[in-house]
């Protein structure tokens, strides 16, 4: 009985060894036969989610940089087999000889042009090679994309572009002749600004900004540099006007605008240029057998292709003397006396650009019957007078010889525009005297302390006689006495020293007072003594490149400003896919019937339509809409419009100096457009749900806008106020309008002429509050292509959006220095190249997410065995595929192929997405192999098995040999 118990107990042990191996197996068995698709269509989301919380805590940093170096150093070894890549591989990316993904570099090529450099001007300024090239090496090649925001956009952090661009300057050499060329231009060109000025006022004069930017624009596209960027430093060679102040405007003063005779030589004009639209041909003008000439020199003379990207070289150097010369010849035939107020206008109008042909239509209705503007709802707006402007194409200019011109908020303003914002001859002029007279008094610095000097050993020399007379005048001569004496025939040694050295430094002195009052010698007149490369350095005097290296180290920073705000400004967040539809729906909404809100004197729809269809891709389609409402007849408009209305006291300077309280309306734009689309979502709602509800013009709701990227349609819903109250309504106190998200709210006030913050060269800038098309078109520009104003920069060292009034000018709506309402070309390429930035970051951001996760596996022996189900071959090609196309969308954007690079990126963007579920699908696979050998290898606790095992044992042989009781006999 006792051995069948024991024996009993043995079974019950080794059943309880068994079962959980074989539990184990089961569970084995049953994690094996599931297919790994299945597994991972079930758990997608969990994976995602272990996945991005292994990336976080995973340094790719640190093993991408080694990551190239010991692939090579894995791949040397030709008779590596394939498992040995694999295990040996730190990661599945290295195994699969993945590089990491790299930044984007668009080239760029911005060409500098020296006018006026070769030192025979009246500032006397040459500039060589090899002095100039040291400054612009230092200047930065490499910018990053900048994205920044507004307030009006509430985000705690901003994007970063995977963009870079990638500057190469190239410096070309035009001739003497194409430098006096343009300077008989400027100088035709040229009158008064204020012909009734006062008596001892100082005189101004403004030069005509479209004869200017016309000669530049020729010799830009003869020397075939029409696929980049230009910018001319010009130093005019104009003694006539030395003297006095001169400027670039467009169009007329407004005193010159205000004459009958500027109005009735606009109307004349307009009409007879209107008759030769209609079809009655008028003769080929002299200009245009100009331009005739021109193409044909352009064509026999295009071997040399000016624009080409050298990789290896950041500063190139280009000889353009025989073909500027050539075009000089050209130019001569052509340059007339240009500087009447009608000829002005009549180049407006010969020029055949819409923004010339708005101000002569402009001016020439102002004849007409006084009765019907008695409302004053047509002004003729003034520039301002500047000495650095951007034209309508891709070139912009700063004159050095002009006197500097301000502009900026009078109140408040950050990095305003100074007189001393930019270099200028004068104040090379102005170093070298300064120089020069600090050299003066340091040389004669050193003369009252040498005569000090002098002073003290006399003053010691004769005390030490009157001690040597007083001690030394017995027989007895002492150790003492022969000491003084040695002390005092070394003073008189030093004394006679300094007297010597005195009299040479005055000699020196006025020998260089008398060779300042001589004339300098003449520059030797040679073949190349007309360049700007000469191989001399300027000024062999220390005063005078002392005052040259101050100039170009100024030019270097207004070059670094210029790349950074005009030619690659900071854009807002772009859109991460490129629609291919876009559709602008206008809402006028008034409360008045005072006057009309879409006559074009008021808001020209038309233009408006014509300046955003300039900013899409030439593959985009856009739609416009105009809707009119009254506010009153919509109750959601009405809601959101009374609740988003604000008032304010801001202080206000006036011309007198003084500051002002001025009381303020304006309409909160976030809280606008929020309260528009929770009405609107409301509404619908309502309607959804069967009652009747009124369809407003709105936003889409937040529900909407999910899945936005996806929709191949971008909406831009544009809300503009007409309002008529006792004082005029702004939007966030000082704008006529913003853009918040994609949405644009502008607001429309009856007065024409309002003092606003803005100043340009100490006077106020007025505004017409009722034609609010510039800030509109500002607004919709942000929405569409992600477009500031021209001041707006985003500061990487502060972390947040600053100001820069340099590059605020031309006519554009992006800039406040002017009434222009036409994108500039140099403008059309930024929302363009804008556009498709925000596509190549968002496909960069997809491959960078998918290789992450292929660098968070690691390869071993047990994973191997599914190398077969990997995607290895669509992972690779895919890749590859990835890389040629990056290739050529920069190619295309360094050429300026919008259309064909948005091919491209709309390629890359299905290709990113292919290789991003490629690795899922790797990572997800390994994942699997991964918690099947977890669960395999999972070590058995002894613990837990042998505890009941020997509980039950104790148990039983407890029950089994116990002492039995001893019983007692029973005794009766």
């Amino acid at each position: 009985m006792m051995t069948s118990r024991i024996c009993l107990c043995f079974f019950i042990l080794i059943v309880l060894f068994i079962n959980p191996v074989d539990s184990q197996r089961g569970f084995r068995k049953k994690v094996s036969n599931q297919r790994p698709e299945e597994s991972l269509s079930q758990n997608w989301k969990t994976l995602i989610h272990r996945l991005d919380e292994r990336i976080s805590n995973f340094d790719i940093a640190s093993i991408s940089s080694q990551f190239v170096s010991q692939l090579k150093m894995m791949l040397t070894r030709s008779e590596m087999s394939e498992k040995d890549k694999w295990i040996l591989s730190q990661n599945v990316a290295q195994a699969l000889e993945l590089e990491p993904p790299r930044q984007i570099q668009i080239p760029i090529i911005v060409n500098l042009l020296f006018v006026g450099f070769d030192g025979d001007d009246g500032s006397g300024i040459r500039i060589s090679e090899e002095y100039l090239q040291p400054w612009l090496e230092h200047v930065h090649g490499l910018l990053s994309h900048q994205i920044g925001n507004t307030s009006a956009i509430r985000m705690t952090e901003l994007p970063v572009s995977y963009v870079t661009y990638q500057f190469q300057f190239h410096v070309h050499e035009v001739s003497a002749e194409a430098d006096r060329a343009i300077f008989e231009v400027i100088k035709n060109n040229m009158r008064l600004a204020d012909e009734d000025r006062e008596e001892g006022k100082e005189t101004i004069y403004q030069v005509d900004v479209e004869a200017v930017n016309e000669v530049l624009q020729s010799l830009v596209a003869h020397l075939n540099l029409t696929r980049s960027y230009s910018l001319f430093i010009l130093n005019p060679d104009i003694s006539k006007f030395r003297s006095s102040r001169y400027g670039y405007r467009f169009g007329l003063s407004r005193q010159e605008a205000e004459t009958q005779s500027a109005k009735i030589s606009a109307a004349t004009l307009l009409k007879m240029w209107t008759a030769q639209k209609m079809g009655k041909k008028a003769e080929i003008d002299q200009e245009d057998a100009l331009e005739e000439a021109i193409l044909n020199i352009r064509k026999k003379d295009n071997s040399n292709d000016n624009s080409e990207f050298d990789p290896i070289k950041k500063v190139v150097w280009k000889n353009m003397k025989t073909s500027s010369k050539e075009w000089a010849k050209a130019q001569k035939q052509s340059t007339e006396n240009s500087g009447s107020i009608q000829e002005v206008l009549r180049h407006m109008l010969e020029r055949d650009k819409s923004d010339g042909i708005d101000y002569v239509k402009k001016l020439a209705s102002t004849l007409k019957q006084p009765s019907e503007f008695d409302d004053g709802s047509i002004v003729i707006d003034e520039d301002c007078l500047t000495d650095i402007y951007a034209d309508s194409g891709r070139i912009g200019w700063i004159d050095i010889a002009s006197e500097s011109f301000s502009w900026g908020p009078i109140v408040g303003g950050e990095d305003v525009k100074t007189n001393y914002s930019l270099p200028k001859a004068q104040h090379i002029a102005k170093l070298a005297s300064l120089y020069e007279v600090g050299r003066e008094g340091e040389i004669q610095g050193e003369e009252p302390s040498k005569e000090n000097d002098k002073e003290k050993l006399i003053a010691e020399k004769q005390m030490l006689t009157e001690v040597m007379e007083r001690s030394c005048s017995g027989a007895y001569v002492s150790e003492l006495c022969s000491e003084l004496k040695v002390k005092i025939k070394l003073l008189d040694a030093d004394i006679q020293s300094l007297s010597n050295s005195i009299e040479e430094n005055r000699n020196e002195i006025n020998t260089e007072k008398n060779s300042r009052d001589l004339p300098p010698p003449p520059l030797p007149k040679t073949k190349d003594s007309a360049s700007i490369f000469t191989s001399d350095r300027l000024g062999k005097l220390t005063n005078t490149t002392f005052a040259l290296d101050t100039f170009l180290s100024n030019f270097g920073a207004f070059f670094d400003q210029t790349l950074h705000h005009l030619i690659t400004p900071t854009s807002s967040i772009l859109r991460p896919v490129i629609p291919e539809k876009i559709a602008v729906s206008l809402y006028i909404i008034s409360n008045h019937q005072i006057y009309e809100s879409d006559d074009p004197s008021n808001f020209h729809f038309t233009v408006f339509q014509q300046q955003l269809t300039r900013l899409k891709l030439p593959s985009q389609q856009i739609t416009f809409k105009l809707h009119k409402l009254r506010l009153e007849d919509d109750p959601v408009v009405t809601m959101a419009y009374y609740s988003s209305l604000r008032t304010a006291i801001v202080p206000t300077l006036k011309k007198g100096g003084t500051y002002v309280k001025s009381k303020r309306i304006y309409l909160d734009s976030y809280s606008l457009v929020q309260q528009l689309k929770y009405v609107s979502y409301q509404s619908r709602s309502h309607s959804h749900d069967g009652h009747k509800s009124r369809q407003a013009p709105t936003t889409k709701s937040k529900e909407d806008s999910i899945d936005e990227h996806h929709s191949d349609t971008l909406h831009i819903p544009v809300f503009l106020f007409s309002i008529t109250e006792s004082l005029p309504v702004f939007i966030d106190k000082h704008f006529q309008a913003r853009a918040v998200h994609d949405v644009v709210v502008a607001v429309q006030s009856s007065l024409t002429q309002w003092e606003s913050h803005m100043g340009c060269n100490d006077h106020h800038v007025n505004w017409n509050l009722r034609n609010p098309l510039r800030q509109t078109l500002m607004a919709t520009a942000q929405v569409l292509a992600g477009m500031f104003p021209s001041h707006i920069h985003y500061s990487q060292a502060t972390k947040k959006t600053t100001q820069n009034w340099l590059w605020s000018v031309g006519r554009s709506p992006l800039s406040f220095t002017s009434f222009g309402t036409h994108f500039s070309q140099m403008q059309i390429d930024i929302a363009r190249r804008n556009q498709l930035i925000g596509q190549l970051d968002e496909c960069s951001r997809i491959i960078s997410k998918g290789f992450n996760y292929l660098m968070t596996e690691r390869p071993t022996k047990s994973n191997y065995k599914v190398y077969s189900s990997i995607p290895v071959e669509g992972l690779k090609d895919s890749f590859s595929y990835i890389h040629d196309l990056f290739a050529e969308a920069t190619i295309a954007l360094e050429n300026m192929q919008y259309d064909n690079c948005f091919v491209l990126v709309s390629k890359l963007l299905v290709e990113s997405k292919k290789f991003y579920n490629y690795s899922l699908v790797t990572v997800g696979i390994l994942e699997m192999v991964r918690c099947d050998q977890e669960v395999v290898q999972q070590p058995l606790n002894k613990f837990y098995l042998f505890l009941p095992a020997f509980s039950l044992i104790f148990v039983l042989v407890w029950i089994n040999f116990k002492p039995s009781k001893k019983l007692k006999p029973k005794i009766n």
